[in-house]
């Protein structure tokens, strides 16, 4: 059904064509035609090509393939050709025979394929039967000479037919094979060799026959669009009379239509008569009355040396492009939506910063390539374990890490007192090299800052009846703008506001009005438009606390697990960094915080607990450090992100 659709298509293409140029050809007709022409007409068409491949042979020569037999295929091509046609004294019918020739490329390319049974096919768990598509796809492309009789119909005025050869060498001879698996679709079942595409080859075809030979039939109707030129429509019928390949039984025929141009000659016309002679020259004017000079043009430019002109307009560098990096400190999890892959979501900007360590994690698997990740999917006690499964599937294809450097695991957490936790069960850890520490997660602001665009005028002025005075009017974007004059030199400043942040442009419009001694003026105007460009790009970086405050002199030591005292994620970034301070005698203040869960007695005793943890994790004195309890968490207890944040100790460098 495609190959028929593809031919219906090519054949309604060259229809509407043909109807289009005989339209043209009865609009055009009423030229003029007393010019006699040769009986030699210039040619040139293209034509669309039908490709009827037929065959018996199951592989090519020295080309490995197994069991099927190809018996024919289909193609479409392209063929164009250029030559010349011959009106003989000859006559048929009452009517002139004539001779032709012309060089041509045909594209004569298809694809053979067949579907065949066959068993062994290899799964994750069985050996079954299969289908197997094998397939060839030949490009094959014939440059060629056709001579050709044309002979005319006896009851249509101006219906012909063609009768030719066709004699050519292949310039376009390769091919591209292949056996597929289609059935079954699991991309598991494969072949023995492991996968699911076999006898794969491609190049030229072996054994091609170095002249192709064919008969050519067909029918064609001329359209005079002008007295010399003719649009011919046709169709032909191709027959091959040898194979593809010299010891294979392998031919191509087609059917061919398109639409050819002719171009008759005309005959030498005499010689024009030579011209009269030219007229005597009038006598020179009287020479004219010098008056003395008095010119103006004007330049506008840029007034800084960064400034330049462009066909368009002039560019000046006032934009400065900003970038804010906040860098914060997340636990390596991720939290979902109940029975969902859907991540959390929440309007506490701070807390979906916690969401966002899926970027940490890809970001730090792409600078260490020897870091191994596994990724735990969990699922709540309320939920079925197959959602903790594509919690896990979901995080690694966002991930976009080679899956050779990960591993995955799933659990479901039991029931427990509290309704919340089931939502912080809701979730993905990551754990790196075996250990869940704590990411950097890094979020960008991008903004402009625009300045006053600062513009010179240059007035090449002539002036022979000095002294001589210049005013400017100067407006942008139909704003009227203060000039300053520095020398001959007029300046004057596009506001930053004009620019848009550096999107607008702005149209200058600057005029001259220059006054000699005696009195004359001369009025000269000139235009502009003025973009702005970058000029500097700045990058800062801030680091951010869990309070969402600017800190860079707090750091997050690890995450606890609910009621937890031992640390479940480490920061070593962070625990290097407060021991080089105690090192350096800095003094340290450790500020251990819990959930919004459990008495105030009973949470002051869980953070002195996880303050003790935190001293081991940085094998410092007891007596070094401080210890601070706060009151108040510093993250918000009302999702999984805030008190995750807020089950943790921080250190800070005083």
């Amino acid at each position: 059904m495609r190959r028929i659709s593809l031919v219906k298509v090519a054949l309604r293409s060259i229809t509407l064509v043909t109807v289009a140029l005989a339209a043209c050809a009865v609009t055009c007709r009423a030229l003029p035609d007393s010019v006699e022409y040769l009986p030699i007409k210039l040619q040139g068409g293209v034509f669309g090509n039908a490709n009827i491949h037929s065959s018996n042979f199951s592989q090519l020569p020295g080309i490995p393939n197994c069991c099927a037999n190809f018996d024919g295929g289909f193609g479409i091509g392209l063929g164009a050709e250029v030559g010349v046609e011959y009106k003989t004294k000859l006559k048929l019918v009452g009517k002139n025979v004539s001779l032709g020739a012309v060089l041509g490329y045909n594209s004569l390319g298809g694809a053979m394929t067949v579907m065949e049974e066959i068993g062994n096919i290899i799964g994750p768990d069985n050996v079954t039967d299969g289908i197997v598509e094998h397939r060839i796809d030949a490009s094959y492309g014939v440059l060629g000479i056709m001579p050709y009789v044309i002979i005319p119909l006896q009851f249509v005025d101006k219906l012909d037919v063609r009768i030719g050869i066709s004699l050519g060498v292949p310039v376009t001879k390769s091919y591209a094979q292949k056996q597929t698996l289609t059935s079954p679709s699991d991309e598991r079942y494969t072949f023995a060799d492991g996968t699911r595409l076999y006898n794969v080859s491609a190049g030229s075809i072996p054994n091609a026959a170095s002249l192709f030979a064919a008969a050519l039939v067909g029918i064609r109707y001329s359209i005079d669009v002008t007295p010399s030129i003719s649009v011919v429509p046709e169709v032909q019928y191709q027959l091959a009379l040898g194979n593809i390949v010299s010891n294979l039984n392998w031919g191509v025929n087609s059917i061919r239509a398109g639409a050819t141009i002719q171009i008759a000659l005309e005959k030498s016309a005499p010689p024009p008569p030579p011209p009269p002679p030219p007229p005597p020259p009038p006598p020179p004017p009287p020479p004219p009355v010098v008056a003395k000079v008095l010119k103006s043009s004007l330049r506008i430019v840029g007034a800084t040396t960064k400034s330049y002109s462009t066909s368009s307009g002039i560019v000046v560098p006032i934009v400065t492009k900003v970038i804010n990096e906040r860098v914060f400190q997340v636990a390596p999890v991720m939290f979902f939506e109940p029975q969902s892959t859907q991540p959390l979501t929440t309007n506490d900007s701070l807390h979906m910063v916690q969401q966002n360590v899926i970027t940490a994690v890809a970001d730090y698997m792409k600078h260490n390539p020897t870091a191994r990740l596994n990724v735990v999917g969990i699922a709540a006690s309320d939920e079925d374990i197959l959602i903790a499964r594509q919690r896990a599937t979901w995080v690694i294809q966002q991930l976009g890490v080679d899956v050779q450097r990960m591993g995955a695991t799933t659990r479901k957490a039991e029931a427990n007192s509290y309704a919340e936790l089931d939502d912080e069960n809701r979730a993905v850890r990551f754990e790196i090299d075996g250990n869940e520490q704590v990411m950097w997660a890094t979020v960008r602001e991008n903004y402009q800052a625009t300045t006053d665009a600062d513009i010179s005028v240059m007035n090449v002025l002539t002036c022979e009846d000095a002294p001589c005075s210049t005013t400017y009017d100067v407006t942008a974007n139909g704003n009227a703008l203060s000039v300053e004059m520095i020398g001959e030199i007029a300046n004057f400043s596009i506001p930053a506001k004009m620019f848009n942040n550096g999107v607008a442009n702005v149209d200058v419009k600057v005029r001259a009005i220059t006054t000699d001694a005696n009195g004359r003026t001369v009025d000269v105007e000139a235009k502009a438009i003025v973009r702005a460009s970058v000029k500097d790009s700045v990058t800062k970086s801030t680091q951010i606390s869990s309070s969402g405050k600017e800190n860079t002199n707090e750091f997050v030591l690890g995450y606890f697990d609910f009621d937890g005292t031992e640390f479940i994620s480490t920061n070593p970034d962070a625990v290097g960094i407060i021991q080089n301070a105690m090192v350096m005698g800095k003094k340290i203040a450790l500020l251990p915080s819990t959930d919004g869960f459990g008495t105030e007695l009973y949470n002051r005793q869980l953070q002195s607990k996880r303050a003790d943890a935190a001293i081991a994790l940085l094998n410092a004195n007891p007596t070094k450090v401080a210890i601070e309890f706060a009151a108040d968490a510093p993250a918000s207890n009302k999702t999984p992100m805030g008190r995750n944040q807020n089950r943790t100790v921080r250190a800070r460098i005083q």
